[in-house]
């Protein structure tokens, strides 16, 4: 096993570098990077680190990863769609691929429960104990304080960005790119799909009448 090293690197410049070369909408130039933000006090490329650190860490190797499916989605998304979205939707959309990467059980839940009230929720250390995809992230981790916290973090900076008005509530209109980009991000979400060998199988045992082909 070789660790790479996360502590030698300016990983704003590496975002920067790796966004900008995967041509992400409205960040194809790192000029397209807002320094200031009404809502993000560190502008864009802070929203960039806070999301990709507090989910898949500073590790190169995982964050390569997450840029290799932001192209994937973003070049889908550009030849199917007439309609560009705004900055801020691209942000979503980069936040949801984050977490469909690292907590796959909690965007699946999201994604079952895609409102402001699940937002909210899941800052909340005290429900994420309760919640059964919760504890299937805690499972796999050495640290569960840590994951918690992050969780929380990464959802405290998704609110932020989606509360628009500033009012400290997310509206049902705030909530829209959540639910365009949404879409969009599930397209490749696996554990929703069912896998060729799982239907070739059920559909021959429909076909015997629930009894598996002896040739077969």
């Amino acid at each position: 096993p070789f660790t790479m090293p996360d502590s030698s690197y300016d990983i704003d410049k590496y975002l920067i570098e790796l966004i900008t070369k995967i041509q992400f909408t409205h960040y194809k130039d790192p000029k397209n990077f807002r320094p200031n933000h009404d809502r993000l006090p560190n502008g864009d490329i802070g929203f960039f680190r806070e999301i990709t650190v507090c989910t898949v860490g500073r590790n190169p190797r995982s964050i390569k990863r997450v840029m290799n499916y932001a192209k994937l989605l973003n070049d889908i998304r550009t030849r199917f769609s007439k309609k560009t979205p705004e900055k801020d939707d691209m942000l979503v959309l980069y936040a949801l691929i984050c977490m469909q990467i690292a907590w796959p059980e909690l965007f699946e839940y999201l994604s079952k429960n895609p409102t402001a009230d699940t937002i909210t929720d899941l800052e909340s250390w005290e429900f994420l104990d309760k919640l059964p995809e919760a504890k299937k992230v805690f499972e796999r981790v050495p640290d569960e304080e840590t994951v918690k916290n992050n969780i929380s973090t990464y959802f405290d900076t998704l609110f932020t960005l989606l509360d628009e008005n500033q009012d400290g509530e997310i509206s049902t209109e705030e909530m829209e790119p959540v639910h365009s980009m949404m879409k969009l991000a599930k397209m490749t979400n696996v554990s929703t799909t069912e896998k060729p060998r799982e239907y070739l199988i059920k559909t021959l045992f429909e076909k015997n009448n629930g009894r598996p082909n002896k040739k077969e």
